[in-house]
């Protein structure tokens, strides 16, 4: 199958759970936006990037927290609210994916989670009024950066035949070992403090 062909396919089916995630925030009336890419491809192409092979929407937290509460039971069956609570996925987002498909990222190769084809929900926090907001934003970039040190093993680039890619993927599992001591729930409380 040609490239050209197979990323139509992969954005049709993209398309199909935005269309089914718009269903659920139509009539729960829960307000999300486009996001990255996925917008500058509506504005820019009226639709997608023709080489995009994502769909990325975000939503304020409030909105976020309630659209995983009413997702989980509205979804239709063919497909799957992806948290790191629903199967341990190693991602501090949500992921819609459509069952019955297949779509590996090579860092998540060696997971046990689902792995169909996906959009993207974000989360949207707002920045402490006082305070140091660097400070915070370093903060979160830490918590977020422990996360995937503690649930991926692996590097999440495909090996080059470098020399130095190698050591990197060794050190790669030594620093996953060593961030073992804390717990996914541990880091993932921590984002409700920083």
């Amino acid at each position: 199958m040609a490239p050209k062909t197979l990323i139509k396919e992969v954005q049709a089916i993209e398309l199909e759970i935005l269309l089914e995630v718009d269903r659920i925030c139509r009539e729960y009336e829960i307000p999300y936006f486009l996001d990255s890419g996925t917008l500058l491809g509506a504005v820019r192409h009226k639709g997608f990037i023709p080489w995009d092979d994502d769909i990325d929407i975000g939503m304020l937290r409030s909105d976020y927290e309630r659209f995983l509460s009413i997702a989980n039971r509205e979804l239709g069956s063919e497909y799957f609210l992806q948290t790191y609570r629903t199967d341990g996925a190693p991602i501090m987002f949500a992921k819609v994916r459509k069952k019955g498909t297949t779509f590996v990222e090579f860092r998540l190769r060696n997971i046990p989670m689902e792995h169909g084809l996906f959009i993207d929900v974000f989360p949207y926090d707002f920045l402490p009024q006082e305070g140091d907001v660097w400070q915070h934003i370093k903060a979160c970039a830490d918590m977020y950066q422990k996360f995937q040190y503690r649930l991926i093993p692996d590097r999440a680039l495909r090996p080059d035949g470098s020399l130095t890619w190698y050591p990197k993927a060794i050190l790669r599992r030594m620093v996953h070992w060593a961030h073992f001591y804390i717990s996914p729930e541990e880091i993932e409380i921590g984002r409700a403090h920083v």
